[in-house]
């Protein structure tokens, strides 16, 4: 490991270089909602991006969005992979957020999660993100979406 102070000539020219690598970034910025309890897209698709998978089949995924679940539901995002590789979005790799409020409380929270994604085929992958509401109670709302790939 090693450690990188920001702001330093090192560290911007570690992330120069990560971002030469292929990094790749979408965002979109619409609150929409989604009951279903199965991963799904939601009516903006996204955010997706594609990247070229190295020999290493690995990469980074960043996930960021506002999660705001209703009334003691859970909101969860997760990212689902095509092209050279196939994979279903899933509970591992996923932002997940739990509300344990009474009925009428809404809490919305701004949250990221970062996953190392392995076993991935070379070449051009397609990472979609895929949103559900854990219960299926209520609708569970998401903005400011973000999606980060980097390759290795």
């Amino acid at each position: 490991g090693r450690i990188s102070v920001p702001g330093t000539p090192e560290t911007i020219d570690a992330i120069r270089a990560a971002l030469a690598a292929g990094t790749v970034v979408d965002s979109v910025a619409f609150t929409e909602s989604t009951a279903s309890t199965t991963y799904v897209d939601l009516s903006t698709t996204g955010p997706a991006v594609t990247a070229t998978i190295g020999a290493s089949g690995k990469c980074l995924v960043f996930l960021s969005c506002t999660l705001n679940p209703v009334a003691s539901d859970g909101s969860d995002m997760s990212v689902a992979v095509s092209g050279a590789t196939t994979r279903a979005a899933n509970h591992v790799d996923t932002v997940p957020y739990g509300a344990q409020w009474g009925t009428n409380d809404q809490v919305a929270i701004q949250a990221c999660n970062v996953t190392l994604l392995e076993n991935l085929n070379p070449g051009s992958n397609t990472f979609t993100a895929k949103y559900r509401s854990a219960f299926g109670s209520n609708p569970s709302f998401f903005g400011n979406r973000t999606m980060v790939v980097m390759p290795f």
